[in-house]
Parts: C-alpha cells; sequence; structure tokens
C-alpha cells in the first residue's frame, strides 16, 4: 500500500518535471493555441465587415434623396443664374434707355425754355400792342348817366375844350368815340366810366397832362376825373407798385410811373428804377431799411 501511494504521488510529480523538462512540448502547445487565435479575430473581422457593409448600403439608400436634392439644387441654381444673367442684360438695357431718356428730357426742358422764352416775349409783344391801340383813349369818371340822353360824343368834346381853356379852338378835337363801361348799372349814385377815343394823340396827350396839372376839375358842378385807359394786366402791375408809390409821397421824394409799369425815383442822390413788385421791396429794404406799411 505504501508503494502506490508513493507511486501515486510520483507520478504528479514526475509530469511536472517532465514539463519542466521537456520546454519543447509547452512551446508547441502554446504555438497551437496562438495558430488558433488568429482565426478567432479573422472570423470577427468579417462579421463586422459584413455590418459595415450593411450600413454602408443603408448610408447610400438614405443618401440618395440628399443627392437628389443637391441635383435639383444645381439644376435651380444654373436656371437661376441664367435668370439673373437675363435680368442683368434687361437692367443694362433698362439703363441704356433710361440715359438716353433722359438726354432727350434735357433737350425737351432747354427747347421748353427757349419756347417759354418766346411765349413770353409774344405776350410782351401783345401786351404792348394792346396798350398801343388804347393810346389814343381817355376815360372820364363822375359824368352822371342822365347825359346819355345827349349826343356822348359833343358832349365829351365839350367837357376837353373846357378843360384846355379852349386852347383846342384854333384846332378842333375829334372824339371818334365815346361810351359807357359795357356793364350794367349798379348804382346811380356812381355813374358808369366813359371810354373815349381821340382822333389825334397829341390831343390825347395835352388833355392828361392838363388834367394831371388841375387838383380838380368841375364841369357843369360835376366834379370829373380823367385817367389813360391801359390793358388790364398793366392796371394790375401797377396797382402792386401803388403802396410804394404812396410811401414815396409821404417821404417827400418824388417819382414817375413810366410806360407800361416801370416806377423810377431818386434817394440818397441814387437813382432806382423798377417794374417788379419784388425789386421794388429789395430797393426799399436796402434803401429806406423799412416796407411800406401796406406791404408785408
Amino acid at each position: 500500500m505504501a508503494t502506490k501511494s508513493d507511486s501515486m504521488e510520483t507520478q504528479p510529480t514526475k509530469a511536472k518535471f517532465s514539463s519542466m523538462l521537456s520546454p519543447e512540448k509547452d512551446s508547441g502547445s502554446k504555438r497551437l493555441k496562438s495558430s488558433r487565435q488568429p482565426t478567432e479575430t479573422f472570423n470577427v473581422s468579417n462579421k463586422d465587415l459584413n455590418g459595415s457593409n450593411f450600413l454602408l448600403e443603408e448610408l447610400k439608400i438614405a443618401l440618395k434623396p440628399i443627392q437628389s436634392a443637391i441635383q435639383n439644387f444645381s439644376e435651380q441654381f444654373a436656371d437661376f443664374s441664367k435668370s439673373l444673367k437675363q435680368i442683368n442684360d434687361s437692367i443694362v438695357t433698362i439703363e441704356n434707355k433710361i440715359l438716353a431718356l433722359e438726354v432727350k428730357t434735357d433737350l425737351l426742358e432747354s427747347d421748353f425754355k427757349s419756347r417759354d422764352k418766346t411765349v413770353s416775349d409774344l405776350q410782351a409783344k401783345i401786351l404792348d400792342l394792346e396798350a398801343r391801340s388804347r393810346r389814343n383813349n381817355i376815360i372820364i369818371r363822375g359824368l352822371p348817366e342822365s347825359y346819355d340822353n345827349k349826343n356822348l360824343l359833343s358832349v365829351t368834346k365839350n367837357i376837353f375844350e373846357t378843360l384846355l381853356n379852349c386852347e383846342a379852338s384854333s384846332k378842333s378835337i375829334i372824339v371818334e368815340r365815346a361810351h359807357r363801361a359795357l356793364r350794367t348799372k349798379q348804382d346811380s349814385s356812381t355813374p358808369r366810366l366813359i371810354y373815349t377815343k381821340l382822333l389825334n394823340f397829341q390831343d390825347t396827350f395835352q388833355i392828361l397832362e392838363t388834367a394831371k396839372t388841375k387838383k380838380q376839375f368841375i364841369w357843369k358842378s360835376h366834379k370829373l376825373s380823367f385817367s389813360q385807359d391801359l390793358p388790364a394786366q398793366i392796371k394790375l402791375n401797377r396797382q402792386k407798385l401803388a403802396p410804394y408809390c404812396a410811401d414815396l409821397i409821404k417821404r417827400g421824394i418824388r417819382f414817375r410811373m413810366a410806360y407800361p409799369n416801370t416806377l423810377s425815383f431818386t434817394a440818397n442822390d441814387k437813382r432806382f428804377v423798377c417794374s417788379d413788385p419784388k425789386d421794388a421791396k429789395d430797393i426799399f429794404l436796402k434803401t429806406f431799411k423799412k416796407l411800406p406799411d401796406t406791404v408785408s
């Protein structure tokens, strides 16, 4: 029995010693193990590769809409670029047309200015012709309308001869026409004006100058006044200058209203001439440092 136990104890020990004494066997077993490990790793890599291929296919499928959208965007961008080029070409065309229109506009403005000047000159000439056609006319104020029953030509002729103190006895004053203002009678206390036309301008000028020298003229107990017949536009222009004339009278400055509506006077040893109210306003501000009371 003792022998058996000894033999049993010695077998493992021998095996250990045999393994220690035979390293070649042990290294061979290790090589066998190591040769099996790469086989297992290769199998895992194939599995992962198959999974990666599957994911890649899914990614490709997922990217197809994006690729399609990008392609559509590219096509749309190409169309947009084409449209943008067309718009740029249209803008260039429009700019050229605008430039041509600006040139035409400048020419038209220049032409209009020239035409405006021509129209203004023509209006001035027409106004001058109208005034010259009235230069033999004299307006009489204050004659009652009861004299209309008589011949106004003879009545007005007698009035003019009386005004001139029979200076016209050596020559006959010829009154071509005489009539009341062409409007309805409104108030008997204010008789309508009488418009007369004389044949000779010398008689007209003499009558008006004589009327200016006399403060008042009484004919058969009627106070009469005389004035030159002027176009409405000239009357309006003179009315605009009337406040400046009244102010000159207050200052004791002599002035002259020349035809058609030119105001001239001398102040501070300097002569001033104006026909436009704006010019008169500037002259009064510079000369008198003050405007007439009725001018703002």
